[in-house]
């Protein structure tokens, strides 16, 4: 994303400084003169430098980690919209077997406690799908 973008606005940086940003970038896990600590809250001054300067491979490296955020994030919207929609086609409130084939899949997760039976993983995910169907509903109709 970063090559792709210093290709199309910073062609002379690019052929300059991108191998050597790429290499960094895979080490360190960070984009490469971007010190978190060093700058101030709202980040304002890396941005300033870099538009002062000419864009950098740091802004947009800076750029593209916050578009893979934003779209991982619009992922997950999406994605518990689409849950949300499933949860209540499938959950009938006055029926708690109704998180059965749910609570079934939840107990074989290894981290559940072998305590713990399947009545009660089905008790609290029920009051998890009511609570959380619940606010949704509230939400929607504010």
């Amino acid at each position: 994303m970063v090559d792709a973008s210093a290709r199309a606005m910073a062609p002379e940086e690019r052929e300059d400084a991108f191998d050597e940003f790429a290499e960094l970038l895979r080490r360190n896990k960070a984009v490469p003169g971007f010190d978190l600590d060093a700058s101030d809250r709202s980040r304002a001054d890396i941005v300033d430098a870099s538009v002062f300067l000419g864009v950098g491979l740091t802004l947009l490296g800076i750029i593209a980690s916050k578009v893979l955020s934003v779209a991982l994030d619009m992922a997950i919207k999406e994605g518990l919209s689409g849950a949300l929609a499933a949860l209540r086609r499938h959950f009938r409130r006055d029926d708690p077997s109704s998180v059965k084939g749910i609570a079934e899949e939840v107990g074989a997760d290894p981290r559940i406690p072998r305590q713990v039976t399947p009545q009660v993983v089905q008790q609290i995910i029920f009051i998890q799908v009511t609570a959380v169907l619940q606010e949704d509903s509230n939400d929607r109709s504010a």
